[in-house]
């Protein structure tokens, strides 16, 4: 038994955890259920066990009956007196009179209320399921001297584990100032904050508050526990297989006892049923710190998938997931893919790269927007041409990030691409690059500036967590069809020279595009192949890549490049051998403003550049017919969020 703090305030808690002792055979509540005793005064330990000044069951920590180990914020009262030394007791219920002691914790002091915490923190629920909103308050404690944000701004946090008291101050899940969540906090030393609680399949969850010097605590919330951790779905999100008949549902969950996904063509009536399968990662499954390091891995639970069947075109489709075959996810719907033979459907997509959770409201903003687009204006599919959650080693990113998609990636299918800072890597790749390189830093050319924008994850989370169409190389380099739209979807983080693998498949890809049935021909990659943007070693990237395989999509005919990398959007004209060109050129367009910190870049003077903003926004695609496509670009910080639009005519049929 171990408690947390040398030194509680009368009116605060005692972090309190236990566990069974190496090699120990006790078996927990086996005639009753065990308890927990506090024993205060001058000298506890001379407190006999029928005395202690109150007591609770095991059972305030769930599941401590059947694990044998618990952990609970106990509550120190009025009836302490400052001054004195507590200590807790564990007794089993072998008889239900006798005091069996089995565990004893170490001393801590009790202080007086002027010395408590400077705020009390309150809860609007102290049990929730996975997802559930809770209501945060804080308020001054009027037994405290505390002044708030004396020499900078207070600071709220948020931490989850199996036992959360034991967890350290430094790794929690996420934090923000209290002026970010109330304008006026600092002055009035209050605030209030709703929030969906994503505990990342840990059964209990607390908040802290610090001040602005750092981690002196000085509040702590009650302990909320997650009722339904073990069963729970999350992170719904679905993509297309190469078989228009077909979607694929991924989901996350804490067990896999019988994963499925439950489907039909009625909200009630989910006939059909698809098995899934699962897989998981560990920290050592990747390639260097920081992912490696236990200290930044979450456990991301078990990733699951099942492919759909028999899907109707255009059919709306109901499903909800299980990973227990008894809990299923709340029933969502989206649209299967359209008929492959009519080379003048309209639909429209959207566009983006670069998200990530930080910079503020940005990428949330561009999540409130892609939602709208998918469930108001029928945006049919996401492409998000890679830098997906910015996680770069430090896995509870990968979390905050899908629940940031979430209301809209179960609609929608969401088609991802590699960027940087989800695979670049210096060292530990030989044997664990799921693309399969066998080198032990990946692709290096001599004009690259390849380091370890990954973080060390190497890819590992994006393959383990996304599956893409099987016809190229995983998540790396696939294709896809929709309707009369043909993507192909490329690593710029991998070799694409002539004779590469990357190439050699590129090329086939493009030889194989029936422009009959689908006119349009689309090709992404993270890296942009052309951007003015003054970055001297990513525009030594874009020309490296010009030289590797421009002259391929010119021979093709491809209609529309679209990348990422450079926070920022960008439209060119027709651009071929770094000159407009509108006979030979394809247009490159950089939609790397999704969420991420923007550039503040000087700028090379090119004739192609036709628009440039370093502002959030995304892109959307309107696909009128087999002759002309519709781009325009949605800031995130504008009413009127279109800023920029130009129509695109087909390279065949224009």
């Amino acid at each position: 038994m171990v408690v947390i703090e040398s030194q509680v305030p009368i009116g605060s808690s005692a972090s309190l955890t236990w566990a069974e002792a190496d090699g120990a055979t006790y078996a927990p509540c086996v005639d009753g259920t065990d308890w927990i005793g506090i024993y205060c005064g001058d000298e506890p330990s001379a407190i006999a066990d029928e005395n202690p000044n109150s007591w609770q069951y095991v059972t305030i920590s769930s599941g401590a009956c059947n694990s044998g180990e618990g952990s609970a914020q106990w509550s120190i009262g009025s009836d302490q007196t400052t001054g004195d030394v507590c200590e807790f007791r564990l007794f089993d219920h072998e008889d239900g009179t006798s005091y069996h002691k089995i565990g004893t914790s170490n001393t801590f002091a009790v202080s007086g209320e002027a010395d408590a915490y400077g705020y009390v923190m309150e809860l609007s629920t102290t049990t929730i399921n996975s997802g559930d909103d809770v209501t945060l308050d804080w308020s001054l404690n009027a037994s405290s001297s505390y002044t708030p944000c004396e020499s900078g701004t207070d600071w709220v946090a948020y931490y989850c584990g199996n036992r959360v008291a034991s967890v350290s101050d430094s790794a929690y899940l996420d934090y923000a100032y209290v002026s970010d969540v109330t304008s006026n906090a600092c002055k009035t030393g209050s605030g209030e904050e709703t929030l969906s609680l994503s505990s990342g399949r840990l059964p209990e969850c607390q908040f802290r508050m610090f001040s602005s010097d750092g981690y002196t605590k000085v509040g702590q919330s009650a302990i909320i526990t997650i009722a339904d951790v073990a069963s729970a779905v999350s992170m719904v999100h679905i993509a297309l297989t190469a078989d228009p008949s077909e979607m694929r549902v991924h989901f996350t969950a804490g067990t896999k006892t019988a994963p499925a996904v439950a489907y039909g063509a009625f909200k009630g009536a989910l006939t059909k049923s698809a098995e899934a399968s699962c897989i998981t990662y560990t920290a050592d499954e990747m390639c260097q710190a920081p992912a490696t390091s236990s200290a930044n891995f979450l456990d991301p639970g078990w990733l699951c998938e099942a492919v759909l069947t028999g899907l109707e075109p255009d059919a709306t489709v109901y499903y909800a997931a299980t990973s227990d075959g008894v809990d299923y996810s709340t029933t969502q719907s989206f649209m299967a893919a359209p008929p492959s033979n009519d080379p003048d459907y309209a639909f429209q997509f959207i566009v983006y790269a670069d998200m990530g959770t930080y910079s503020g409201s940005a990428a949330v903003t561009t999540a409130a927007i892609s939602e709208a687009e998918v469930t108001t204006n029928n945006a049919r599919m996401v492409h998000h041409i890679g830098d997906i959650s910015y996680a770069r080693g430090y896995a509870v990113t990968w979390e905050a990030w899908f629940d940031l998609i979430s209301p809209y990636s179960g609609l929608a299918p969401y088609m991802i691409g590699m960027g940087n800072h989800e695979y670049d890597h210096t060292s530990g790749g030989a044997g664990k690059d799921p693309s399969g390189i066998d080198t032990d830093g990946g692709f290096s050319p001599s004009w690259g500036n390849f380091g370890d924008d990954g973080g060390g994850e190497c890819g590992v989370p994006m393959d383990r967590r996304f599956t893409m169409p099987s016809n190229g190389n995983g998540i790396f380099w696939y294709e896809f069809s929709f309707a009369n739209t043909h993507t192909i979807m490329l690593s710029s983080e991998h070799d694409c020279s002539e004779g590469s693998d990357q190439y050699v498949w590129l090329e086939a890809a493009l030889k194989a595009v029936d422009r009959s049935v689908t006119p349009w021909l689309l090709v992404e990659f993270h890296r942009p192949m052309y951007n003015n943007e003054a970055y001297l070693g990513d525009y030594d990237v874009a020309v490296g890549m010009q030289a590797e395989f421009e002259e391929l999509l010119v021979e093709y005919k491809v209609d529309l490049v679209l990348a990422g990398h450079y926070h920022s959007y960008l439209r060119s004209s027709r651009i071929y051998k770094d000159k407009t060109d509108e006979t030979n050129g394809i247009y490159h367009y950089t939609i790397g403003s999704a969420g991420a910190s923007l550039d503040t870049a000087t700028l090379y003077p090119k004739d192609w550049v036709e628009y440039f903003s370093e502002e959030w926004g995304i892109g959307r695609i309107s696909v009128a017919n087999r002759t002309h496509m519709k781009w325009e670009f949605m800031q995130n910080t504008k009413e009127d969020a279109v800023v920029d639009s130009a129509w695109i005519t087909n390279k065949i049929y224009g």
